[in-house]
């Protein structure tokens, strides 16, 4: 029984449910907008991205290039290290409970955080 929907997760309010979803978002947002949203989270479990790349990952040249800041201040491509995403997780009572680790080739991390009891 599932069910997506599409928002503007900086207005969205939260319900309770076993596990809430959001890929490539984390991308977009800034620190505080983050600790906002892991915040706000009901959700006992969640699945999520992040984009983290090595100072010399080409990928990098294509953040800043293509996905440059947007008149509108609100969503700008971002990357975020591990300690800062594991930082935001642990002040708001999550911890990891896997991580797949970004490469070279695929800058890309997935982790699934469960709420801390």
């Amino acid at each position: 029984n599932c069910k997506f929907v599409q928002s503007d997760v900086l207005s969205w309010k939260f319900k309770n449910s076993d596990l809430c979803v959001f890929l490539g978002l984390t991308d977009w947002l800034s620190l505080e907008q983050m600790k906002a949203i892991f915040s706000s989270i009901q959700s006992e479990n969640i699945l999520f991205s992040y984009t983290e790349v090595a100072r010399l990952n080409p990928y990098r040249l294509y953040r800043r290039v293509v996905d440059g800041p947007t008149k509108s201040a609100t969503y700008e491509a971002r990357t975020y290290s591990t300690d800062a995403i594991k930082n935001i997780l642990a002040n708001t009572d999550y911890e990891i409970k896997k991580l797949e680790k970004p490469d070279l080739v695929d800058p890309g991390a997935l982790i699934w955080a469960k709420k801390c009891r």
